[in-house]
């Protein structure tokens, strides 16, 4: 599966950018999402960050801006995407990070677990956080509207949104090694489901009434469940 996922993403590294057009709710998700990500972190300028399956570099980007970053990818394709983002850049293989015990202040990881399920990854991610370290990792919610739309449609042989992968709360805590206390699970990414047949669809209007909405609706109870990713904060112990 491993292998696959590699051959994706070198074949998706040269139109991967679609994802953020200018003009369409797919762009507008993700953009949201990258600035509540930087809220909720609050990077230190002299904290080392690493990006977990950084790709393209639109996380690396404004962690650079804020810290000290570094990125892994396993594809040579997104790092050579990656490379005005001002980081260091590591191919490597994320089940098996290149780096010491205790190396990094934060570590963080966007996506990656949503196409490639490995509780490897959380384990190494822990690993090279230092004590008292933060991690990041986001997880698709399978207890939301877009959760609930892709397990029920990938049943009949057909996934209508991004991701492969979504967990429940119970999920990511088995994910997580021992060592990690999580001290914070927050619901983000508000987007409708389908996003496939979406994705390219480019409209000043609609895409303005999306971000007017989801700026008035987010933190409403029933609509929260629009939400589709869990951001889950731990410390290393």
């Amino acid at each position: 599966m491993k292998k696959g996922v590699q051959r994706y993403y070198q074949k998706r590294a040269e139109t991967y950018e679609d994802l953020d057009e200018p003009e369409t709710i797919v762009a507008a998700v993700r953009a949201i999402g990258i600035a509540d990500h930087l809220r909720i972190m609050d990077l230190g300028k002299e904290e080392l960050v690493l990006d977990v399956g950084c790709g393209t570099g639109r996380f690396l980007q404004p962690f650079s801006s804020r810290a000290r970053a570094v990125g892994v990818d396993f594809t040579v394709e997104m790092l050579e995407k990656a490379g005005e983002s001002g980081a260091l850049l590591v191919r490597a293989d994320a089940e098996h990070l290149p780096f010491k015990d205790r190396v990094f202040d934060v570590v963080h990881s966007a996506g990656l677990l949503g196409v490639y399920r490995s509780q490897r990854i959380c384990h190494e991610m822990v690993r090279v956080a230092g004590k008292g370290g933060r991690v990041y990792v986001s997880f698709p919610a399978s207890e939301s509207a877009s959760g609930v739309v892709a397990r029920l449609f990938m049943r009949l042989g057909w996934n209508p949104t991004l991701l492969d992968h979504w967990y429940s709360k119970a999920d990511i805590r088995g994910m997580l090694p021992v060592e990690a206390e999580i001290t914070g699970i927050y619901r983000l990414g508000f987007e409708p489901p389908f996003q496939r047949l979406y994705r390219h669809l480019r409209s000043r209007l609609l895409t303005r009434l999306f971000i007017a909405l989801e700026r008035k609706l987010r933190d409403r109870p029933l609509l929260r469940y629009f939400g589709a990713r869990w951001l889950v904060e731990a410390k290393r112990g």
